[in-house]
């Protein structure tokens, strides 16, 4: 199974946190990056993170399992 097979990860558009649904035990490292290429934030084996400080924008999400398998997710924060 991939790591988009195990996690969902809601919502995208986010506006103050975003929400991870675990499929299995397995544990994961999420790290996120701005659109300049820097590390905003790191998690491990988190349900929600909270971005409130957060700019508006497009992020990328990193995640990675313990097998050392990786994905990638584009998320766009907005302002309400």
């Amino acid at each position: 199974m991939t790591i988009s097979d195990l996690l969902d990860i809601y919502p995208n558009l986010f506006v103050n946190e975003i929400n991870f649904s675990k499929n299995s035990n397995e544990t994961f490292d999420v790290e996120i990056i701005d659109e300049l290429g820097r590390n905003i934030a790191s998690y491990y084996s988190t349900i929600k993170m909270n971005t409130r400080l957060f700019q508006p924008g497009i992020y990328r999400m990193i995640i990675k399992d313990k097998s050392g398998g990786t994905t990638n997710k584009k998320l766009i924060k907005v302002n309400i």
